[in-house]
């Protein structure tokens, strides 16, 4: 009878030691879980939040205008080796837009900022140069230029090979509120 007592309090023991370490392995895995939901929603909000703000702000124009909203970045090249190389879409309001204009000695082109095949393009004619292109590749859905209504206008920034940023092209619709930039900063 005392050895059935003993076993009897032992596998109350053994049983109650087992809870224990289930509780604590699942209060463990739901501290984990949290700490790893709350990284992935600290990346996603610098990515999608922080990190085009902070970008257009070093690379397009600092302080950020207040109208502007709805910043998309991406990053062709972002190295110190290769250059950097900016896509940009993001909403602006006209007098703000026209604060960019003044930031630098921006040229109106003749025609839009054109995007097809991998190509962006541009024509201009003020005695330097009539026509330039560049050669893009990987450039996200949403990089459209051309779409922009028949009001568009672009403009470029070109410092040739003395300075950075190299080029700043920049098309906005006034009717659309939408701008599309691309920069592109040399490695030197």
């Amino acid at each position: 009878m005392m050895c059935a007592k003993a076993d009897s309090s032992i596998e109350q023991d053994s049983s109650a030691h087992g809870q224990k370490k289930r509780s604590c392995r699942r209060r463990f895995k739901l501290i984990l879980a949290g700490i790893i939901a709350a990284l992935i929603v600290f990346a996603l909000y610098w990515r999608l939040i922080v990190w085009p703000q902070n970008i257009f702000a070093r690379w397009v124009f600092d302080p950020i205008p207040r109208s502007v909203t709805d910043v998309r970045v991406y990053a062709l090249h972002n190295s110190r080796f290769m250059g950097h190389e900016f896509l940009f879409r993001f909403k602006i309001k006209k007098n703000d837009f026209d604060m960019i204009l003044v930031s630098r000695p921006f040229k109106q082109v003749h025609k839009k900022m054109l995007f097809t095949d991998d190509r962006l393009s541009w024509e201009r004619d003020d005695g330097v140069q009539s026509s330039g292109s560049c050669q893009l590749s990987g450039v996200p859905k949403w990089f459209r230029p051309q779409d922009l209504p028949d009001d568009a206008r672009a403009y470029i920034f070109d410092a040739g090979f003395s300075a950075a940023p190299q080029y700043v092209l920049i098309a906005y619709s006034n009717q659309a509120s939408q701008a599309y930039c691309y920069v592109s900063y040399p490695s030197w």
